[in-house]
Formats: structure tokens, C-alpha cells, sequence
């Protein structure tokens, strides 16, 4: 069976198709509205659909959490350049800046 191309995740579902339909190791029939597979190759489509959709969710969940990290980090800047702002401001009153 040929390797799958990882640059064409949209196209690897219908590879992977007619790769398991034209292989003659694994025989499978089209009917006029049924593709009639034997139930290995269901658990190979299965399988590859369980990939792309985990791959999927990593994808997902690894913006979403660098999306929240920066909305933390810029917080936490802002509220130090505020904090050393307010600390350069009034001297006379905190004495010096490291004090704060």
C-alpha cells in the first residue's frame, strides 16, 4: 500500500479510498449508492479518521492555550510597566525604586 502525503491532509481521506479500492489485496465491491468494504478496512478508515481528528484538536487546543498565555503575559507586563511607572513618579514618597 503507498504511504499517505502529509502535505495534502484534505486530499488523504479519498487517497486513502482508492488506495484500500484499487489494491488487490483487499477486496472490496461499489455498488450504484454503497461502497461495500470488508470490515479490516472499515477499522483502517476509522483509524485514519481517529488521526486527522486528533490531529485536529491538538491544533485547536495549542492556539487556544497560546492565546491565553499572551493574554496573561501582556496583563502581567502591563501591570508591571504601571507598577514601575507609578514607582518613578513619586520618589519623594516611596524614597527609591527599590523599595517598592
Amino acid at each position: 500500500m503507498r504511504s499517505i502525503p502529509q502535505e495534502n491532509h484534505y486530499k488523504s481521506t479519498s487517497f486513502l479510498m482508492q488506495s484500500i479500492l484499487h489494491s488487490s489485496l483487499t477486496p472490496s465491491a461499489l455498488g450504484r449508492s454503497k461502497v461495500f468494504l470488508r470490515a479490516g478496512q472499515i477499522a483502517v478508515l476509522d483509524a485514519r479518521r481517529n488521526e486527522v481528528l486528533d490531529n485536529s484538536a491538538r491544533f485547536v487546543q495549542g492556539r487556544f492555550r497560546t492565546f491565553i498565555a499572551r493574554k496573561e503575559f501582556v496583563n502581567t507586563k502591563n501591570a508591571a510597566v504601571a507598577l514601575q511607572a507609578y514607582c518613578r513618579g513619586m520618589p519623594n514618597f516611596f524614597g527609591s525604586c527599590y523599595d517598592c
